[in-house]
Order: structure tokens, then sequence, then C-alpha cells
């Protein structure tokens, strides 16, 4: 197992946070979300390197294979986060920030959840509430994995660092950067992700009630909505409407 526990729980003790690691989970998300619905005592993170059946947005399994990624999930108060509208966006800044302090890889975002490297997706991001609290649930392709699924084979990429023997600083530089991101205000997050989004300027497709719809990217509003052109009809999308594939 790439997570070093005796530098974790170290980590644990400097930030007065718990965390809970695993060899192997169905997923993150999941054991964080029984604890608070059974009310028994919820660690701030729960991580591994091997999820059997991990998730993301709209239902989509997420690929977990063992030791070739980290997924782990952070829990925080709600009154963390100021604005709701921006956990999502928030966590994919923080996820990249902490990629490019740890192993020195530039990665750009695809709105609204995923991060990118050459093409390929490297990140995805599950932003759930439960409760009183946020469930910010985190997968990161670290190493190529030799067996990927026929129907992600276009769209799957790793880091591959140059070092990469110990997941443990990743981890801790995740849970630092949402910290960090989440005192920002709010303009200096849509700046930021604004800078960061690739697909700004270019061409895109999107399904609008129930019809695919191609036009150019015009930017990020206020809300984190998607801004798009199309036959001179400006479209605000939501995250929860569309599906975008750029060109």
């Amino acid at each position: 197992m790439k997570l070093n526990r005796k530098s974790i729980e170290l980590f644990c003790r400097e930030e007065k946070i718990t965390g809970l690691i695993l060899e192997e989970t169905e997923s993150t998300n999941l054991v964080l979300k029984n604890k608070i619905k059974t009310h028994k005592p919820v660690p701030d993170f729960v991580a591994t390197t091997f999820q059997t059946a991990g998730r993301g947005r709209h239902g989509k399994s997420f690929f977990s294979p063992k030791d070739c990624g980290l997924y782990v999930t952070f829990c925080f108060p709600r009154g963390n986060f100021p604005f709701p509208e921006a956990v999502t966006p928030l966590a994919a800044l923080a996820c990249r920030d902490a990629i490019l302090e740890t192993f020195s890889v530039s990665c750009g975002i695809k709105w609204v959840n995923d991060l990118y490297l050459k093409g390929k997706k490297v990140c995805g991001i599950l932003c759930e509430a439960v409760e009183d609290q946020i469930l910010i649930g985190i997968g990161v392709n670290i190493l190529s994995s030799p067996q990927i699924p026929a129907e992600i084979q276009k769209i799957y990429g790793a880091l591959d660092p140059l070092d990469c023997k110990d997941y443990s600083k990743l981890l801790k530089n995740m849970d630092l950067a949402i910290k960090k991101r989440s005192l920002q205000k709010k303009e200096i997050l849509i700046q930021d992700y604004t800078r960061f989004c690739f697909h700004i300027g270019k061409r895109v497709s999107f399904f609008h009630q129930g019809k695919e719809t191609t036009g150019i990217c015009q930017g990020i509003d206020d809300s984190f909505h998607l801004i798009v052109l199309s036959q001179e009809k400006e479209f605000c999308l939501s995250s929860g409407e569309i599906s975008i594939q750029i060109h």
C-alpha cells in the first residue's frame, strides 16, 4: 500500500484532525456517508489505494485499480463553505493545487469536476451533502493501470510522475489546499477556475433538453455555470443538465 500510515498519523496530530486509512473499500464516500447516517464517530477523511465500487457523478462508476491511485473523501462542516455553489469548483482547484505542489504536474480543469492532463482524465471529484456535512470525494490516477476498461480507454489518463513511491504527501497537500481555498473570496475562485478551464474559447458539445448542441464556450458566470454561445443564443449551463465533449 502506497500510503505511509506513520506519516499520515503525524500529520493528523499536527493538524488536529482524524483520518481512516483502509487497505481497500467499496467507496470512501460510502464509508463516510454510512458513519454519518448511523451516528458513528466520523473521521475528517477516509483514504485508500483500492476501491472495489468507486463512484462518480450521476451514478457513474469510477475506475479505482489497486495501488494506481489515491482515492480519498474529506468531511467538512457545511459552514466551512460560504458559497455552496462553489464547493465542486473549489475542490477541483484545490486538487489541482495539491497535484502541482506534490508532483510539479500542471493539470487543466474540465468543467465542472474533472482534471485533465495531455487530453486525458486524471482526476474525478464527487461532492455530496449529507445532513450537516459536506463530503469531497477525490480520485486521482497517479500511475497508469495495465488493465483499463474498454469504455474509458479513450479518456483514461494518469499523472505518472517521476517520484511516486508514497501517496501520503498528496493526501496531506489536498487537505491543506481545500482548507486554503475555502477561505478565499468568491471572485478569486472564479478568476482561478476560469484561468485553468482549458476549454474556454473552444467549441464544445452539450445536451440541452435531450438535444445535442454545439457552441463556443464563453466562460464561467458568478454561480460557476458554463456560458456557451450557440447560433447567436447564449446558454447558461448547470452541472446537472449537460454532458460536455471537447472537439
